[in-house]
């Protein structure tokens, strides 16, 4: 029997305004995240977050409400449960008026990051659905705008039917789900700024002291090579330039070092400073290079001390962080990944 749209798409706008009620009524108030480092200031860094309206990549009028509703809903979805700041509607919107955005620009990852950069967001939720004779394909992502990454992403396709709004509610629901992604700093984040600057990927994830320590212990081994190659090129040319004392006996006139046995033990004193000083060059390279690639894989693999305090119920997509009895973190996540166990020691 032939679905009559327009009595269809009433009752699923019915039906998403039911929801929304009861999900706001689900999560009930309690902590917001924190981060372990942040408790001696004054308040938690509160992460901002822009919901941009879905687009709508068929044009089709029939499911226009889905522009908006998606980001909503995820809105919803999370309020309650995270604590950040919503960018409102009407700041995002007029930054993509004064930039001349067209309806395909707001599923554009290039411009949403220069718009998130320039309003200053932490995140972005966005993206995309279009429609069939039978079926509405639906794509969502989650836009890091500090490690310009898309760190989650979810498509669905949904058949036109009395279950569409169930399985549109999906899309929201992982997406909501992967929103606490934005609030823990990225592996790969962390592993490309200690690759520039030494220490910068423990301190981005909260793990200061070690970041204190590596960026001194990598600063000082890159330091003292620099000074001992400098020190290998001086007594080289010291070697090189090196002219004993000549002397010319008469009358034969020939020409002759004064003191060989004193020049050939200078000679041999200025070569085996060089090759002292290329003994320190190499190995202070070697260990200054090996703490720098063992401390890139300790950004990558090692959590900091930052926690996770929701407000609804733990589950089993949840992000987990205890302390261990050494003072550590351990770290165990079923939604970053497909399994990860990561372990973490933080001071």
């Amino acid at each position: 029997m032939p679905i009559n749209k327009k009595r269809f798409f009433l009752s699923v706008l019915l039906s998403a305004q039911t929801l929304a009620a009861q999900t706001t009524q689900t999560f009930k108030s309690d902590k917001p995240i924190i981060f372990e480092s942040d408790k001696t200031t004054v308040a938690p860094v509160i992460k901002k977050l822009i919901f941009i309206d879905f687009y709508n990549e068929s044009n089709d009028a029939n499911v226009k409400w889905l522009t908006d509703s998606i980001g909503e809903s995820i809105f919803e979805l999370t309020k309650n449960k995270y604590k950040y700041t919503r960018i409102e509607n009407k700041v995002w919107r007029d930054y993509a008026a004064a930039k001349g955005f067209k309806p395909q620009d707001f599923y554009d990852v290039e411009k949403l990051q220069a718009m998130g950069f320039a309003l200053k967001a932490d995140g972005i939720i966005f993206g995309k659905f279009s429609t069939t004779t039978e079926n509405i394909e639906i794509t969502g992502k989650i836009l890091s705008v500090v490690d310009r990454e898309i760190i989650a992403e979810k498509n669905v396709t949904v058949p036109f039917s009395s279950q569409m709004f169930e399985d549109v509610q999906e899309v929201s629901e992982t997406l909501g789900s992967r929103i606490k992604d934005l609030f823990y700093p990225s592996d790969r984040g962390a592993l490309w700024r200690s690759a520039v600057l030494p220490g910068w990927g423990q301190y981005y994830k909260q793990r200061k002291t070690w970041g204190y320590i590596y960026g001194g212990v990598i600063g000082t081994g890159a330091a003292f090579t620099l000074f001992s190659f400098i020190m290998l090129l001086s007594s080289k040319k010291a070697y090189t330039d090196y002219k004993p004392e000549h002397v010319v006996t008469e009358p034969q006139g020939e020409f002759g070092i004064k003191d060989p046995a004193a020049a050939q033990a200078q000679f041999t004193k200025l070569q085996n400073t060089a090759d002292q000083w290329y003994q320190i060059v190499t190995i202070s390279g070697l260990v200054t290079l090996g703490i720098y690639a063992w401390h890139l894989f300790d950004a990558w693999f090692f959590e900091g001390s930052y926690i996770e305090l929701t407000k609804a119920k733990a589950t089993a997509m949840d992000f987990h962080s205890r302390p261990n009895g050494f003072g550590g973190i351990v770290r165990i996540s079923s939604d970053r990944e497909l399994l990860s166990v990561k372990v973490g020691i933080a001071f």
